[in-house]
């Protein structure tokens, strides 16, 4: 486990990797559906996305604020990410989580 520790500057914005991620799937207009945009991104990362102006909870009931994510690692907490604040990453490392993003939609595009 490691030390909370915001994202350093020169990181890409978790945010982005998570777009990224969501148009390599093919998943466009999100905001569209209802509810929580849900991705499991290996066996260890899944992120919840809320594309609404309200906020909305999951099945676990945690509450995702409007136009924000929620990270998980192995069951976990990891952080709530949004483009407003500074991003912490608590439990597990953010180069893993970028990582685990980069390698899935490397593996996404390996099947197109």
């Amino acid at each position: 486990m490691s030390d909370a520790a915001p994202v350093d500057a020169d990181q890409t914005h978790p945010l982005m990797l998570l777009a990224e991620l969501v148009l390599a799937l093919g998943d466009t207009n999100i905001k569209s559906r209802p509810g929580l945009y849900y991705q499991r991104i290996d066996d260890r990362w899944e992120f919840w996305l809320n594309p609404h102006r309200e906020p909305l909870d999951t099945d676990e009931g945690t509450t995702v604020p409007p136009f924000a994510a929620y990270l998980q690692w192995n069951g976990w907490p990891v952080s709530f990410v949004n483009a407003h604040r500074d991003v912490v990453f608590a439990v597990a490392p953010y180069e893993d989580f970028r990582a685990a993003v980069e390698a899935r939609i490397a593996q996404v595009r390996a099947c197109r």
